[in-house]
């Protein structure tokens, strides 16, 4: 099937914007797994997970803008894409992801520090008398303790 220069034009550039997208799922899956920190095993995991959904979304650009059939211009517009967000954008990206997360940190933790003051207001108004209860029960449970041990020998002596 023979394509005009217009329609290869098109699926070069859906190439290279399908490459643009792999590069910033690529960021954003850097991006969680430095914040997570995780181990080995969950990492392989993840790097599997991630060009299983890499596969699916070069396939779907290929599908879509070519109705399947894979060019060897694809692939280099792919290559190219990713190339391109890697050197010029990538940067700028992880950069924002880090400041949203700076902000949802600040914003959590302001919003902890709002929490907190009338929590440990009411914590010391209750810490009182609930100290005075505590008191008063281990005075009970002592008082028990003093009166069951006088009845302690009557039940071994019994046989």
């Amino acid at each position: 099937m023979l394509l005009s220069v217009t329609d290869q034009i098109i699926i070069l550039l859906a190439a290279i914007y399908g490459g643009f997208l792999l590069g910033l799922v690529f960021d954003l899956y850097r991006f969680v797994r430095d914040i997570l920190r995780f181990g080995k095993a969950v990492t392989i995991a993840g790097d599997t997970v991630f060009w299983a959904l890499g596969l699916i979304l070069i396939l779907s650009v290929v599908y879509s803008s070519s109705s399947g059939l894979i060019r060897v211009y694809q692939l280099l517009g792919f290559a190219a894409g990713m190339v391109v967000y890697f050197k010029f954008l990538s940067r700028v990206a992880r950069g924002l992801l880090y400041a949203l997360i700076y902000c949802i940190r600040g914003f959590v933790y302001s919003l902890l520090k709002i929490i907190r003051g009338p929590v440990r207001f009411l914590s010391n108004m209750l810490w009182t008398p609930c100290s005075r209860v505590k008191v008063k029960t281990a005075k009970l449970f002592i008082g028990l303790g003093k009166d069951l041990r006088k009845y302690i020998p009557m039940l071994k002596d019994k046989k």
